[in-house]
């Protein structure tokens, strides 16, 4: 959703081509946190902070 940022989305891919072009494809390695990663560390805590708070646990 480029609409709502505020930052250039496109930047990571910019970077990587450009560092292909300097370094050589086969030189070059990108790394990016999963899918997993946000709903793990945002989205299952989010929602048991949002059961406890509606059962009265917090």
């Amino acid at each position: 959703m480029k609409i709502f940022s505020n930052f250039d989305t496109t930047i990571r891919r910019m970077k990587f081509q450009e560092y292909q072009e300097q370094f050589g494809p086969e030189n070059v390695i990108m790394f990016g946190r999963s899918k997993l990663y946000r709903v793990i560390k945002v989205v299952i805590p989010t929602f048991f902070l949002i059961a406890a708070t509606v059962l009265g646990l917090v």
